[in-house]
């Protein structure tokens, strides 16, 4: 969802409006040339997508998270499971994982399509999924967004536009937007009672 948004995002307007869109997000130390390598491979569709695991530990205490190493997200287990039943944890989970995706972007501009590597002060995760709903207007999600496979059977993930707000409003303001939590290659969204096995979510 959140890099078929992105897609939607570069396709609207020219390389340079992109890359100074961009910038404001992830930081104007990262070189213009890394900002038109995403332009360039989201307009081709080869950008490079991060996988997505379920775990049971290793989030430290929070919801979720990417692994700058690995390129993964990692998504804590009783997230998910709350997630079936309840569309607001939908929602909060939907937000995660638009988050999380935040941050493999910013991982990419800084390693796959520039050296420049660091890390800017802020949380970009939270900075790109506020700057994704709010500056650049795309829409709020509803309906169905993955599926969670759990003891052989597959379980459909879904929330609406209202809770989805919501979620933003909470995990998105000045404040969230200002504090970057990491600990060695992992960036972590939001805060929790982290829950190893893994399994597979599909968004």
């Amino acid at each position: 969802m959140a890099r078929a948004a992105l897609c939607a995002v570069a396709a609207r307007g020219a390389e340079a409006t992109f890359a100074s869109k961009l910038a404001k997000v992830f930081g104007a130390d990262v070189p213009v040339a890394a900002y038109q390598a995403l332009h360039k491979a989201l307009l081709g569709r080869t950008l490079l997508t991060p996988g997505i695991e379920v775990v049971a530990s290793g989030l430290v205490g929070h919801e979720a998270g990417y692994d700058n190493a690995r390129r993964v997200i990692l998504v804590d287990r009783q997230l998910v499971f709350l997630a079936e039943r309840d569309k607001s944890k939908a929602a909060t989970l939907l937000l995660a994982l638009v988050e999380e995706f935040g941050h493999h972007v910013d991982n990419l501009l800084r390693t796959e399509y520039s050296s420049q590597e660091g890390d800017g002060p802020r949380d970009e995760g939270a900075e790109f999924a506020h700057a994704l709903f709010f500056s650049w207007q795309a829409p709020p999600p509803s309906g169905p967004f993955a599926t969670f496979v759990r003891a052989g059977r597959v379980q459909r993930l879904s929330t609406d536009a209202a809770f989805f707000q919501k979620a933003l409003q909470r995990h998105t303001g000045v404040q969230e937007r200002a504090r970057d939590e990491k600990a060695g290659p992992l960036q972590f969204f939001g805060a929790g009672r982290g829950h190893g096995a893994r399994a597979v979510l599909r968004a």
